[in-house]
């Protein structure tokens, strides 16, 4: 009774503790630790319990009540292997705030938060998280494509511009990254940024402490980081210092980058010099790193001093891709996708999922390293033209070479381990013998791939041998045969520089690690016993390598041989019972014991050695007094031989901590040839032709591509993909596709942006011909979504992502507009697309491919030299249109909507009504056309009109001041003659001679005035 009211009593006080909790973030689930001797589970309570219950107990009658009546507080337990699957799926999918309460103090009312998580910040739940991530058949591919990236940003002021810190970690990996960027009102290179990095939380000054200076920046901020879909934290200015003190931070962050040598100081200083550096190029971001290191609480654990890397990120030294873009071209999973998906392996080579998605298709990677790398190279595609041409040859390579391809990812990468996550493991000593074999296996794999490299290389110089006999046996015979071997010959000549590349890049730096990592490899082989692995999977010290583990091994040996004499003794004892129908058999909890079925339990029974100790379906267990004896025996040495084993793999660990550096150069190496024998995977099991593209630099402004595809598209069920050609350059780099809705304009323009983008991250591409110069960016307007949320209107999303455009473009951008200007009145929307396609063509010059309903604007092409058009083509008849799928020149003055209607069985009164006001709004336009017309020609023959009569009176006036002049002269000439000392006949006839001189002037201005005055001059 006491216990009753005592328990009573804790829930009572329970509950009132949590009604005092303050929650006003519907995206945080609480979870509470709750421990007994026999079980360890959590529970869940009030509008969390009945969301749990909803979300992954699929009811809610596992909802219990708990509290005094009308008090009651809804409350759901959760098992600890139910909260490790939820919490995967709250933290890396749905991107949900995780804390847990834990009461270890004296009273039942001491509960306190042990454990806080958030997207950005799963520092608290690695081990739960990623638990089995380093071995191969972990299945946490749900958040491959966006690690748990955290960001940080500081905003300043700096006249016109502003200027963003920004610093972002993620703490699994162990990788810190500085940034600083000047950016426009419209914040699109924190959106690029944003993208780039792939951050999932961003930590940011609280709404309240924002000066009046940065209030529209900070609002647009936010606009841009929920755009992109990133979950906002707000600090308080006290965590988010205007000026921070260089030294103090860079102290701070000496402590956690790698410097596993702290008494070599040249390495330290070394380090210390680059932070500074860093510091005094990026100074803006300081403030960013500083909340980032207190927010995590990074310096409050102590394993993570000297593990952590940091490195500067430029985001101009990759293609930027805008939020729209990312989401258009289809590079991953949408949202929706992500939710359905949460429980299952993310990426697999399932037709569905090739066909959903741009990594779903290309991530035929071996490795988890590879399949994050692909993700990265995806959201960071390279604009370097010597890098991207690389790539393109060592995927050649790979497509050329079958057995090459196969040999490495069937058997070398097919078991590779997740090298960093094992690696941070060792950094953070938390890592143990299965993980130090993990590793020293994969330095064997490397061996084995070195020399697989090393045997393509000597089948090529045999081939090259063979082609050269060949040459001198046959070198009298027919000029064609000549050539057929001179062809030959530069082939293997350019395989051979393809393998000169992976040499360089890939066989000589392995070469160098694996002789870095022989001391590794040489104690992995002394130290353990790789044999008890092989043979059992037993991660044991080699007995060999210290006396005591050797004498304990001895009587281990010893144990056994007496337990398996005894155990044939006992199976001999039964009379009735053959000795194969008693098992013995060995498990964790009962160590050696014997088993009969329940149809032979009758033979043993009442034996006066027997003592059951379990009775289960698969039969009757049961042991002995002398067997538990040597069990007991067994269990003392095998934990003696634990403890002495314990130190010796400490030590170990110890020393791979001096590794680590080798082994992550390990995992990028390995983790790049993986994804480009991905590619050539893709390649070459495609149906139709991938192919190497010819990349160009930016300044050539030049992409030709001969029977493109979607490369998503091509691969869904059931879909047969009609190819097209794209050819534009700096003379044409504007082009409008029209045609009827839903035959393909959209598809057309975003497969044009997937296929530059695979080019500039190294795959092949879904053409026959390709010639591509390299864009920094893809910008893209697609769509008419809302954003509600934010109060944002879908004509004004529109116009805030053709704003982005303007202020990013520049001429080696790609542009991809599907529709734009038709969420307003017509003509305010023709107006604005016209304009906006006028300035992008002439002012800026990016590669622009638009589509859209508004045919009108085609006519640009007559006045603008560098716009072109195309058009989509259909088949029109007089009850059905078929869509051809063609993407042809010229343009369409069709949409052809209301046969879509048709098509896709709408109510055939619908038709017949939309017909028939289709038939009165085309007569009434071209009545407003005719009257348009109309007007026109008046206005044209009032304006000339108009501007003769302007001539007329311009003429008039210069008579008329022509005149004035005229008229001047004759006066002055006038009173220059001297009447009185001429005679009369004289003065008359100089008078006479100016008057002519007037009248030969023809002026018609001093024609009227004689006209009207005096008549006859004479």
């Amino acid at each position: 009774m006491k216990t009753k009211k005592k328990k009573d009593l804790a829930t009572n006080f329970f509950c009132t503790f949590y009604r005092k909790l303050k929650n006003n973030d519907k995206n945080l689930v609480r979870f509470f630790e709750r421990k007994s001797d026999s079980s360890h589970y959590y529970t869940v309570h009030g509008s969390n319990a009945l969301f749990i219950g909803k979300e992954y107990y699929r009811t809610l009658e596992t909802i219990k009540k708990l509290g005094p009546k009308g008090k009651e507080l809804d409350s759901i337990s959760v098992s600890s292997q139910m909260f490790a699957s939820i919490l995967r799926d709250l933290l890396l999918v749905k991107r949900f705030r995780v804390e847990v309460y834990n009461n270890s103090g004296t009273t039942q009312s001491e509960w306190k938060i042990i454990k806080r998580g958030s997207p950005g910040n799963v520092r608290d739940f690695e081990e739960i998280l990623f638990a089995g991530a380093s071995s191969d058949s972990s299945n946490l591919g749900v958040w491959i494509d966006s690690p748990p990236i955290v960001m940080a940003i500081h905003l300043i002021h700096d006249r016109d511009n502003i200027q963003i810190g920004v610093a972002f970690c993620d703490s699994t990996l162990h990788t810190i990254g500085i940034t600083s960027i000047e950016d426009n009102s419209q914040l699109t290179t924190l959106e690029s940024v944003c993208v780039q990095i792939g951050a999932r939380e961003c930590l940011i000054l609280a709404s309240n402490q924002i000066g009046k200076m940065l209030n529209y920046s900070y609002k647009k901020a936010l606009e841009v980081l929920q755009r992109c879909g990133v979950i906002l934290t707000e600090r308080s200015k006290k965590e988010f210092p205007n000026k921070i003190n260089s030294i103090d931070l860079e102290k701070d962050l000496s402590i956690l980058i790698n410097n596993s040598q702290p008494s070599k100081s040249k390495d330290h200083n070394s380090n210390k010099f680059s932070l500074l550096q860093i510091f005094e190029k990026h100074s803006s971001a300081m403030p960013a790193a500083n909340t980032l290191v207190s927010y995590l609480g990074l310096l409050d654990d102590e394993q993570n001093n000297g593990t952590f890397r940091i490195s500067t990120f430029d985001p101009m030294l990759k293609m930027r891709i805008d939020s729209t873009a990312f989401e258009a071209l289809n590079l991953f999973p949408s949202r929706e996708e992500h939710f359905s998906q949460s429980k299952t392996q993310f990426f697999t080579n399932d037709q569905d999922l090739r066909g959903s998605s741009l990594i779903g298709l290309l991530n035929r990677c071996c490795t988890k390293i590879g399949s994050r790398k692909l993700s990265l190279w995806i959201k960071q595609p390279s604009i370097q033209l010597e890098e991207i041409v690389k790539r393109h040859l060592i995927v050649e390579s790979f497509v050329k070479d079958n057995d090459l391809r196969i040999t490495c990812r069937d058997i070398h990468l097919h078991n590779f381990p997740d090298i960093p996550r094992i690696n941070n493991k060792f950094q953070r000593g938390t890592a143990n013998l299965s993980d130090v074999i993990r590793m020293f296996q994969v330095t064997q794999e490397i061996i084995e791939i070195i020399q697989t490299f090393a045997n393509s290389e000597l089948n090529n110089e045999e081939e090259n041998e063979n082609e050269n006999e060949n040459e001198n046996e046959y070198e009298n015979e027919k000029d064609n045969d000549n050539k057929i071997e001179k062809e030959g010959e530069i082939e293997s000549q350019d395989n051979k520089g393809n393998f000169e590349i992976i040499k360089t890049r890939y066989i000589e730096p392995l070469i160098k690690i694996i002789n870095f990592l022989s001391k590794f490899i040489e104690m992995v082989k002394t130290v353990v016993d790789l044999k008890a692995y092989e043979r059992d999977k037993e991660y044991m010290i080699n007995c060999e390598y210290n006396e005591e583990l050797a004498e304990l091994s001895e009587n281990r040996e010893d144990i056994l041989k007496k337990i398996n004499k005894y155990s044939s003794k006992i199976k001999n004892t039964f009379k009735s019972l053959p000795p194969e129908k008693v098992y013995f058999e060995n498990s964790k909890s009962h160590g050696y014991y014997f088993r009969v079925t329940k149809t032979n339990h009758k033979h043993v029974r009442g034996h006066k050695d027997i003592i059951q100790i379990e009775n289960r379906k698969n039969g009757i267990k049961f042991t002995t007094k002398k067997l538990q004896k040597l069990n007991s025996q067994l269990n003392e040495i095998q934990e003696d031989y634990q403890n002495i084993q314990e130190d010796i793999v400490n030590g170990i660990i110890t020393v791979c901590q001096g590794f680590g550096s080798f082994f992550d150069q390990l995992s990028e190496i390995v983790s790049e040839i993986d994804v480009l024998l991905s590619f050539a995977t893709v390649a070459t099991e495609s149906t139709l032709p991938y192919i190497k593209p010819t990349m160009l630099p930016m300044e050539e402004q030049k992409i030709i591509l001969k029977e493109s595809r979607h490369p998503c598209v091509e691969v869904q069920e059931g879909v047969t993909f009609i190819p097209n050609d794209l050819s534009v350059n700096a003379n044409s780099s504007f082009v409008f596709i029209t045609g009827p809705n839903c035959f393909g304009k959209s598809t057309y323009i975003k497969q044009i942006g997937m296929i530059i983008l695979m080019a500039q991250i190294g795959s092949f591409v879904p053409c026959t011909e390709a010639t591509i110069s390299i864009r920094d960016c893809i910008l893209a307007r697609v769509g008419a979504g809302d954003r509600q949320l934010q109060g944002v209107s879908t004509f004004q999303a529109e116009m805030l992502e053709a704003s982005s455009i303007l202020q990013t473009a520049t001429k080696h951008s790609l542009i991809i507009i599907d529709e734009l200007g038709r969420g307003t009145s017509t003509t305010d929307g023709f107006g604005l697309a016209w304009a906006f396609s006028e300035h992008i063509s002439k002012k800026i010059g990016s590669i622009t491919l638009f589509a859209t309903h508004f045919h009108e604007l085609t006519s640009l092409s007559k006045t603008v030299p560098n716009i072109s058009n195309l058009h989509v083509s259909s088949m029109v008849t007089k009850n059905t249109v078929i869509p051809m799928y063609k993407v042809k020149h010229g343009s369409s003055d069709q949409s052809l909507g209301i046969r879509v209607a048709e098509i896709v069985k709408f109510p055939q009164s619908i038709i017949e009504n939309a017909k028939l006001k289709h038939t009165e709004i085309e007569k009434h336009e071209n009545e407003l056309k005719r009257k348009a017309k109309m007007r026109l020609l008046q206005e044209i023959e009032k304006e000339q009109s108009k501007s003769q009569k302007k001539e007329l009176e311009e003429e008039r006036e210069k008579q008329i001041e022509g005149g004035k002049q005229l008229i001047l002269d004759f006066l002055k000439g006038f009173e220059s003659i001297p009447f009185d000392q001429l005679a009369p006949r004289q003065a008359y006839d100089q008078l006479t001679k100016i008057k002519d001189e007037l009248l030969k002037k023809n002026n018609p201005f001093i024609d009227k005035i004689i006209t009207e005055t005096v008549g006859n001059f004479d």
